[in-house]
């Protein structure tokens, strides 16, 4: 009788731990399902962190006073590029409890789409894109770029620069092109620009004046034609006030622009060579593009530290002149290497030798700041103005994420802005060869390998006890 209740007693305590275990490992399991919906559980071991948040994203979530409500289109059967987009916006809401996020099924309820008509862009619109809206703005956020064709995520980025005009303040001046002088079109570099969410405006230099905003920036790209003395005075003038301009020549263009040529060299300190310089022991194979060699400028320096390549075709070089306007700084900001040669036009699709050609080290890009005290104001002025020896390397090349020349052109740009240049959010590399998973999946698999596995093992050391126990 005694062994019987010995027995018994055994048998309910077994069976209370096992199932005292297996309810702590439900609410323990409930418990991380609810906590990861308000904060971040997962760590992410991507090498670009393409799960997580940059801090410049989060310094402007925290800045944000109304409530923002982020519409997202699905279908039924989710892709990759969705549930990765799914995980990135939830840590989005996860820091803010600002933002919420909403789903509409563009199978169930095609009327939803079209609801939003006056932004949605059709030619632009994929399952995955997103409508941003408060009470008094929206935004519409196409999917279309969300992973590139080389496998970089643009996801943050996208949803950051959209983000950046529902906080008070923040929204970005434009950019400015100049027309009137053959200017090429920089078609790749509006696509940027407007990826982080500045304007592309157009200045007419003869009839219009240059932007007053002190956080503009106007760019000179590839003129064919000089400027008159007229249009050089206003843009010294933008330049005293502190403005910033990027001018980019096209190296193919054989046609000396005198008047903006002399004014570099005479006020700025900049000679540009008409000749083009070809570095072929730095072209990368099957190319036509060279790879560039860094200096220690701020404007460099971060891509420099991770190792990525910038690169051009073509390309005039820049020389410092020996002696600068005192008030005059430049630096060199990409160059070859020491065995470039320069050749011309006629060198260059003859197949025949320059004469004199020099062999060595060119500048390709450099930048300068210029000091002005205007009395009226009773303050100084710092106008800055980057110039490159060839427009393809921040056109038709910036697209190109294996290559760092957008990362460049951006830092290029909040360089002469300052601490006012607004958000800029990287793209990030994608890990080749990964699964991504959604959280749906996730939690599955935590169950059966984290609850179920191990306490299956549990009970079935219990039972070999017991049977061995009461043998």
């Amino acid at each position: 009788m005694k062994k019987n209740k010995k027995a018994f007693h055994y048998s309910m305590n077994s069976s209370v731990i096992i199932v005292g275990a297996i309810i702590i490992t439900l609410l323990l399991n409930a418990i991380l399902v609810t906590l990861n919906d308000r904060f971040s559980l997962e760590i992410d071991f991507t090498e670009d962190g393409i799960y997580e948040l940059t801090d410049t994203t989060k310094e402007l979530l925290d800045k944000l006073e109304s409530d923002v409500e982020m519409i997202m289109f699905v279908k039924d059967n989710q892709s990759e590029m969705v549930t990765m987009l799914k995980t990135v916006l939830g840590k989005y809401t996860q820091h803010s409890s600002k933002l919420s996020v909403s789903e509409v099924n563009v199978v169930k309820d095609p009327s939803a789409v079209t609801a939003y008509d006056d932004i949605i862009e059709s030619e632009k619109f994929t399952v995955g894109s997103l409508v941003l809206k408060n009470e008094n703005k929206k935004e519409f956020v196409s999917s279309a770029n969300f992973v590139t064709t080389d496998g970089y995520s643009n996801i943050e980025r996208s949803v950051t620069s959209k983000l950046v005009n529902f906080v008070d303040g923040m929204s970005l001046s434009a950019i400015t092109f100049t027309s009137g002088h053959g200017e090429a079109k920089a078609t790749s570099t509006e696509t940027v620009l407007e990826t982080d969410a500045y304007r592309i405006e157009t200045l007419d230099t003869l009839t219009q004046d240059f932007p007053s905003d002190k956080n503009s920036l106007v760019v000179i790209n590839a003129p064919k034609n000089d400027f008159s003395a007229e249009e050089i005075e206003k843009l010294d003038a933008y330049l005293d006030r502190g403005g910033n301009v990027m001018i980019a020549f096209d190296p193919q263009i054989d046609a000396k622009l005198e008047r903006l040529e002399s004014y570099l060299a005479a006020d700025w300190g900049i000679i540009r060579s008409n000749n083009i310089v070809v570095d072929q022991k730095q072209q990368i194979t099957g190319t036509p593009y060279s790879i560039l060699q860094f200096t220690d400028h701020d404007i460099v320096k971060p891509v420099k530290e991770e190792s990525r390549y910038v690169v051009t075709s073509f390309s005039n070089s820049l020389e410092i002149a020996p002696e600068v306007p005192q008030s005059v700084t430049v630096k060199e900001v990409l160059t070859t290497t020491q065995d470039a040669t320069e050749t011309n036009i006629e060198s260059l699709y003859g197949g025949v030798a320059m004469p004199d050609a020099r062999v060595g080290k060119f500048n390709v890009m450099v930048a300068a700041s210029r000091d002005n005290y205007i009395m009226e104001d009773n303050k100084t002025f710092t106008g800055h103005l980057v110039v490159c020896g060839s427009e393809s390397m921040f056109n038709s090349v910036i697209l190109e994420s294996r290559f760092a020349n957008e990362d460049v052109f951006l830092n290029a740009i909040n360089w002469m802005k300052g601490s006012d240049s607004g958000i800029s959010v990287r793209i990030k590399r994608m890990p080749g060869g990964s699964l991504t998973i959604s959280q749906g999946h996730f939690w599955t698999w935590f169950v059966v390998l984290i609850v179920v596995v191990p306490l299956g093992l549990l009970i079935s050391g219990l039972v070999i006890w017991l049977k061995r126990r009461y043998k």
